[in-house]
């Protein structure tokens, strides 16, 4: 009957063999390197069993289930507690490629350190950077004697940055000084969580949420009955430089959760670890600076007007000419917490008017100066306008004095006489009423003109922008308003508490600039996200009606370049994103399935398309370089053709997105302007308009990495 089926018993000896190299074979290698054969590959749950409904309850007296944070031994002191050890349910650990029994390896961060290295003034730098980092990485603990040294030697490398950077062009200046700040944040991460682990037992946390010790742990309940959880310290820092390195949202909601629970612990490590989180991943993601210069660029000229008077001053009547220059302006109020601008119109009336009284007639001429001021003020609970205030200083001179009784010898003069007495000694009070109706019809003219402005200026704002944000979920917030004599900054976190914002070193910009916006992909990210397209299928058509009912904009007619025919799938996670780096936009988007009609279906596709900036004067567009990326199993030739003609036509070469207003780049105030400085680099779109600077346009690193 073997022979039949062609086996042998040649072959089962040979299955034994198998059998026993299988069995024998690992187990000679767990005793060479110290470890027990049914140990978990990462010891770190002591006491732990699975849980049960019928299992019997244990006694308040008995020890509570922890977390070892700080033991991740490589020796064979492990084997003790092996017995102790029960996998029930499997962990959901990081990418293997992150996995480090403490500290992880930073591989968007030794990238950096790699083009250092090919710096000849950063090179011993870097090199000793990454020295310190290997070093750190073979640590055998979170709390390994050798963190100390390895934690200060990296601050001296910091403390070394001013130095180098004096003698770098700018570009490479930048580079490292990015690179600083990437190391800053990691080092104040590394030490709040070391702190945290040497205050252990850490305090709770009332939240089932990632790095939480849940995964595989029973939940314990103090005397109040509240849950009690311990954070995987080196979980957490394992996902931190996973999020870094792909920039995945998927990733980032991971961190995001996590730190509300830690701020809100009743343990002050763990409080600690929670605000350097949110300091460093909670940051802003967009920031806007406007010069003075630029401010006064918008408003309107001088202002000139002629006019009739026909008044009284004193109860005497008063007629004649008079003519108004006027200039309004803005000044930038120094304040440390908010944005600050005062509102000034000055301005001068000249007047040639005429006075009577009984018969005699007084010629004068006038100049009366004003200002009109009203100071504005935005803060975290909106914009203030405060009451205007106004000030007028008048002079005036008698030129001539007439009468009707000029003609009779004696009494002519002697009226005329009396009259630049009286007008002498009334001269005082007619001056303050006329500063007094000045200063009342300019503040009146100011209110009437700037009020409405004002108003419709705010609700423009909160309406078309802030308000369509907040309904999208992204929870606009000012983190930072200021102001100094030059310029006004703010500083703009896009992003809900389970989302990640800024957290790379943003690009600075030109001191000459006039107006500078820099924009990092979280800002764009979080936005996309909250468009709620993951897992779900839409025709084009519906999908564009989706997204306008998603931003609050009026649907309109459907594109006639939207095909009518094609359903698109999206990926259950990060169906669409976009990255900022090496001088590109990358726009990715994750297909599930794609149909065309009853011919043609996709499956599991990413397509990829490559947005430059483009300028002219001061305007400045993203725009599709190259041609569009197609990434899936088995696309034959017809399927590229197919699929490309449906993505070139929703992401055309000949769609420009503007990235300044239009109100900004039409105004003929700016013609002497240009964007004198664009870079698309670590996560960031920084812009930047002043005046023309030859070589001022930063070119951005020649590599590129792939998108992850």
């Amino acid at each position: 009957m073997h022979g039949q089926h062609g086996l042998k018993w040649s072959h089962f000896i040979l299955l034994a063999f198998v059998l026993v190299l299988g069995i024998i074979v690992p187990m000679a290698w767990h005793r060479k390197h110290g470890r027990n054969p049914i140990e978990p590959l990462h010891p770190r749950f002591i006491r732990v069993t699975p849980p049960s409904k019928a299992a019997t309850p244990v006694p308040s007296h008995a020890p509570q289930w922890r977390i070892d944070l700080a033991s991740t031994d490589r020796s064979g002191s492990a084997k003790i507690a092996a017995s102790e050890f029960r996998r029930y349910c499997s962990i959901a650990d990081p990418p293997p490629y992150f996995r480090s029994p403490a500290w992880p390896r930073p591989h968007a961060f030794i990238e950096k350190l790699e083009f250092l290295e090919e710096k000849e003034p950063t090179r011993d730098w870097a090199l000793q950077v990454r020295k310190q980092i290997n070093r750190l990485i073979q640590c055998e603990s979170l709390t390994d004697e050798n963190t100390i040294i390895v934690f200060d030697a990296l601050q001296h490398a910091l403390d070394q940055r001013e130095s180098i950077t004096s003698q770098l062009e700018s570009r490479d200046a930048y580079y490292l000084n990015a690179t600083c700040h990437d190391l800053n944040r990691r080092l104040t991460i590394w030490r709040a969580g070391q702190s945290l682990i040497n205050t252990f037992p850490q305090g709770t946390v009332v939240l089932k949420e990632p790095f939480l010790g849940v995964t595989c742990l029973q939940e314990n309940q103090d005397s109040r009955g509240i849950a009690v959880f311990s954070i995987d310290v080196s979980e957490l820092l394992a996902s931190l430089e996973q999020y870094e390195f792909s920039r995945l949202s998927s990733d980032a909601t991971k961190i995001a959760r996590v730190i509300d629970p830690l701020l809100n612990s009743k343990n002050d490590a763990q409080r600690e670890l929670g605000e350097v989180l949110d300091l460093y991943y909670r940051n802003a993601n967009i920031r806007i600076v406007a010069s003075e210069d630029l401010m006064n660029r918008f408003m309107p000229t001088s202002r000139e007007q002629a006019s009739r008077i026909d008044d009284h001053v004193l109860g005497i009547p008063v007629w004649g000419n008079s003519y108004t220059r006027s200039t309004l302006q803005t000044r930038l109020i120094p304040d440390p917490h908010r944005i600050r601008i005062g509102l000034e119109v000055w301005g001068r009336v000249f007047s040639d008017t005429v006075a009577s009284s009984r018969k005699v007639y007084l010629y004068n001429e006038g100049e009366t100066g004003f200002l009109v001021r009203k100071l504005i003020l935005i803060d975290q609970q909106g914009v203030k306008a405060k009451p205007s205030v106004v000030n007028a200083i008048s002079q005036s001179e008698l030129i001539d004095v007439e009468s009707d009784y000029d003609s009779i010898p004696l009494v002519g003069s002697w009226v005329r006489k009396a009259a630049r007495k009286k007008h002498a000694e009334e001269h005082d009070d007619a001056l303050s009423e006329m500063e007094l109706r000045v200063a009342s019809q300019a503040k009146q003219l100011f209110d009437n003109e700037f009020t409405p402005r004002l108003r419709g200026g705010i609700d423009r704002f909160y309406y078309d922008l802030w308000k369509p944000l907040d309904q999208l979920g992204l929870d606009p917030t000012a983190i930072e308003l200021s102001t100094t004599e030059q310029r006004a900054t703010g500083r703009i976190r896009l992003g809900h508490a389970g989302q990640i914002t800024g957290f790379s070193a943003r690009p600075r910009a030109l001191s000459n600039s006039m107006l500078s916006m820099q924009v990092h992909e979280s800002a764009l990210n979080n936005g996309l996200d909250q468009l709620a397209l993951a897992g779900r299928t839409f025709s084009l058509h519906d999908l564009y009606l989706h997204l306008m009912n998603k931003t609050g904009r009026s649907a309109g007619k459907v594109p006639e370049s939207m095909p009518d025919n094609v359903i698109i799938a999206f990926a259950a996670k990060d169906p669409i994103r976009v990255q900022c780096d090496d001088g590109v936009v990358t726009l990715v988007v994750a297909v599930r399935r794609i149909t065309k009609g009853k011919r043609y279906k996709w499956s599991n596709l990413r397509i990829s398309a490559d947005y430059g900036i483009e300028t002219e004067g001061v305007n400045a567009y993203l725009t599709r370089q190259n041609s569009i990326r197609l990434e899936g199993k088995k696309l034959r030739t017809r399927d590229q053709i197919a699929l490309r003609g449906v993505f070139s036509k929703l992401l055309s070469r000949g769609t420009q997105i503007a990235l300044l207003p239009q109100k900004i780049t039409d105004n003929p105030s700016l013609d002497d302007l240009v964007v004198n400085q664009q870079r698309i680099q670590d996560g960031w779109i920084g812009l930047a308009i002043g005046p023309i600077h030859p070589g001022s346009t930063m070119t951005s690193r020649p590599q590129r990495r792939t998108i992850r």
